[in-house]
């Protein structure tokens, strides 16, 4: 898949904007030393990554020229996007449908969004774990799938 000039330049004005894309002020846990390897950092400190459960929340942004930022505030249209688990036939998340949900994460596994015109395929690394997020676009539409880790 083909990423734009236009994808990369909304991406930074955004960021550079300080937007947020759930609105939530949870502090994220902190770990010391950094967990590193297959290990993800929770409130327990640093666990295992896969063979866990975690709370998957679609949120997407609509940019337009000058890179106006829209929020899915009913203020702007938004096409449909679909979010797919490797071996899962069915979207675990749409853009029509639930804010989130519960998945099981194994080693290998990998996330598909599927928007109406392309889609991104992101394996499930224990770095993107660790960030917290997954973010795909194309052009307009940027779409991020946050991995909120479940107890154990």
């Amino acid at each position: 898949m083909a990423f734009t000039k236009i994808y990369l330049s909304a991406l930074l004005a955004i960021a550079a904007l300080g937007c947020t894309d759930d609105g939530d002020d949870v502090p994220e846990p902190s770990c010391q030393p950094e967990c590193v390897g297959d290990d993800i950092c929770t409130e327990g400190g640093c666990e295992p990554a896969f063979e866990r459960d975690y709370r998957a929340r679609l949120t997407l942004s609509r940019y337009g020229q000058g890179f106006e930022v829209c929020r899915v505030t009913g203020e702007c249209q938004l096409p449909y996007v679909a979010v797919y688990l490797s071996g899962k036939d069915a979207p675990i998340l749409e853009s029509t449908g639930p804010a989130s949900t519960e998945i099981g994460v194994t080693k290998g596994s990998s996330l598909g969004i599927d928007f109406p015109t392309e889609r991104c395929d992101l394996e499930l690394t224990a770095a993107r774990l660790r960030a917290g997020s997954l973010t795909c676009g194309t052009v307009g539409v940027l779409a991020r799938v946050s991995m909120d880790p479940m107890p154990l």
